[in-house]
């Protein structure tokens, strides 16, 4: 998968194969998070961490110029009534043009979302988003939509590997090139079922590793459902604690060879930035 900007940016993202010994491993991309509805938490991670939370694209661009992700990840708020549809759309192309970095866009569950994502990849020109998710109930919308503006596509399956094969199985009969779709098997974090989506996307891999063709697209992996453990909020919100279960959450997705991994703690990022450069300098 390749996201590009002429005169701007190329990202060609890699999809792994599993290997303990981290033969032939690509390290994953790293992306940040800038929610366009920030909830209490994060908002106080953010302020936790220096960044500006007063408008979403200062933000975005605090985050670019501070961390230097290789992506950005913008989250569309849950609920949007019709009136604020063309403000979200801006805004996201304010953050597009802003940062200048590949953006990952996700619907958080509304159909107004979608039309919000229409609303931008009819304006983005030469940009190469990843759009989605697109799962079994969706997926005719968002292969239209990636189809018809030459997008990216994010796939997002249940815990089970035979529907996740499915999935990708449908999108690509739609006619979207398999380079262009990636998959998120459902991802989670620590104390919310990190073992079992650990266990999924190393079986991808090593699927992919005996030549399966579906799971050869990239695997993107979420971490910032670590802060929604139990854990975090047993004496109250604790952002140190809230950092040490998605910097773990990171640990396992880039010790199971995924290859794009989106985080909300700066913190984290940054230490999942720190053992991808020691694992690189032992292979």
């Amino acid at each position: 998968m390749i996201l590009r900007y002429s005169g701007s940016y190329t990202v060609k993202i890699e999809a792994n194969k599993f290997s303990l010994e981290l033969v032939g491993w690509n390290p994953p991309l790293l992306a940040l998070t800038a929610p366009l509805d920030m909830n209490d938490t994060y908002r106080k991670v953010f302020i936790a961490r220096g960044l500006d939370v007063d408008r979403v694209d200062d933000l975005a661009l605090d985050i670019s110029y501070k961390f230097d992700p290789d992506m950005l990840c913008i989250v569309l708020p849950r609920v949007v009534g019709s009136d604020s549809l063309d403000r979200y759309v801006d805004l996201s192309l304010s953050i597009l043009n802003r940062v200048g970095k590949p953006l990952m866009i996700l619907d958080a569950g509304s159909v107004s979302n979608r039309s919000i994502i229409e609303g931008i990849v009819e304006r983005v020109g030469e940009y190469e988003l990843m759009i989605g998710p697109a799962d079994m109930d969706n997926y005719r919308t968002y292969t239209a939509l990636a189809s018809i503006y030459k997008q990216n596509l994010l796939a997002r399956s249940t815990t089970d590997i035979n529907q996740a094969k499915q999935l990708i199985q449908l999108i690509a009969e739609t006619g979207i090139p398999i380079e262009r779709i990636a998959l998120d098997i459902a991802s989670t974090g620590l104390g919310l079922g990190l073992e079992d989506t650990y266990n999924l996307v190393e079986q991808a891999k090593l699927l992919y590793g005996k030549g399966d063709h579906l799971l050869s697209v990239p695997i993107a992996a979420f971490t910032w459902d670590a802060w929604d453990s139990p854990e975090v909020y047993l004496d109250g919100l604790s952002i140190s604690k809230g950092a040490v279960w998605e910097m773990i959450t990171a640990s396992a997705y880039i010790l199971s060879s995924a290859d794009i991994i989106i985080l909300l703690d700066p913190e984290a990022f940054l230490y999942a930035r720190r053992l991808i450069g020691m694992l690189s300098s032992a292979v």
